[in-house]
């Protein structure tokens, strides 16, 4: 495992991660109010089910259409 050794606030080697928690927490953390662990853990992990799930739908709409043209 390569660990970052970027300072916080400089996400230049990590940058997919950076933009995956910005709207993370503008989103959900920050607009909720949990009772509990329990819960706040439930709710993130809804979150990032959801976007699990948008990101692989959008990519079957993209791969779809390119499959069809090289099956003619």
């Amino acid at each position: 495992m390569k660990y970052s050794y970027s300072r916080k606030g400089t996400p230049y080697d990590n940058a997919g991660i950076e933009s995956f928690h910005a709207p993370l927490k503008k989103e959900e953390v920050y607009t909720t109010n949990y009772l509990d662990f329990e819960e706040a853990n439930r709710a993130l992990f809804s979150y990032i089910e959801g976007c699990l799930t948008e990101i692989e739908s959008m990519a079957l709409l993209t791969i779809i259409p390119q499959r069809k043209l090289i099956s003619w």
